[in-house]
């Protein structure tokens, strides 16, 4: 799915939420940094979704993927397109285990995050309920399949950190890991619950077997396809919004 189940992105540093108050998010940010360790200013955002992502049967139903996994090497940020868009950032990521889903285990995977530095405006951008994951980094991981056939983790329950006893942690060592069980068990139960949900899965490029969906899947190459034209409205709308937003700073 593209989908980053995110309706629409609301800046918190702009007026909050549109839940009628934003006595919430003005004491939230009171509690939060306002710049990085580098000096670089935090945009903090607060996104809606199209459903309860916070309930985690859900969002492991919406889920292409889910799996426990080790972020190796974080490779920087791109701009996503689409009105209201927010940068992402790139990690190389290896798969310890797998929940939901097949995803190769002998070589790391590209997966992205909502959220992170912004070229064009020198922000660094984190949803309130999504932080950053960092180098070295153990993850329960929720994710999403791409047009272009990578990951993207994106809302609450999709990076959840996770302890582990050793740092030579490998697919083979999983004994290493600290698992609380009280973690391991809310998503293993919420995966197991959610395969009586409706769920269109979408296979990723990093798939065991890509080219060979079973019954509710299909591979990102038809997902890509079907969905070309949405893709294209969500691309010209991000160009709009850019070309709107320049031209207001002229005047």
């Amino acid at each position: 799915k593209i989908s980053v189940l995110v309706m629409c992105v609301i800046a918190l540093a702009s007026g909050g939420c549109a839940n009628g108050s934003n006595e919430e998010p003005q004491a939230l940010m009171r509690q939060m940094p306002t710049f990085t360790d580098d000096g670089v200013p935090i945009e903090y955002v607060s996104p809606m979704y199209v459903v309860d992502v916070y309930d985690p049967v859900v969002a492991a139903a919406e889920a292409d993927y889910v799996f426990i996994g080790k972020v190796e090497a974080l490779n920087g940020s791109e701009q996503a397109f689409g009105l209201g868009s927010i940068p992402r950032t790139n990690f190389s990521v290896t798969v310890l285990e797998n929940l939901k889903g097949d995803l190769i285990t002998d070589e790391p995977i590209e997966v992205k995050q909502s959220g992170g530095f912004g070229e064009k405006d020198g922000k660094y951008y984190i949803l309130n309920d999504l932080p950053i994951a960092e180098e070295g980094g153990v993850y329960m991981m929720m994710a999403y399949t791409q047009h272009d056939g990578t990951l993207l983790m994106s809302g609450p329950n999709s990076c959840v950190p996770l302890e582990i006893q050793s740092e030579a942690v490998n697919p083979d060592a999983l004994a290493q890991l600290v698992i609380s069980d009280e973690v391991y068990e809310k998503f293993m139960v919420a995966v197991d619950e959610s395969k009586g949900q409706p769920s269109q899965n979408v296979l990723s490029k990093y798939d065991i077997n890509p080219a060979e969906p079973e019954s509710g899947e299909q591979t990102y190459r038809d997902f890509a396809e079907q969905n070309n034209a949405e893709a294209k409205v969500e691309e010209l709308e991000g160009i709009k919004a850019e070309f709107d937003s320049e031209r207001q700073g002229l005047h």
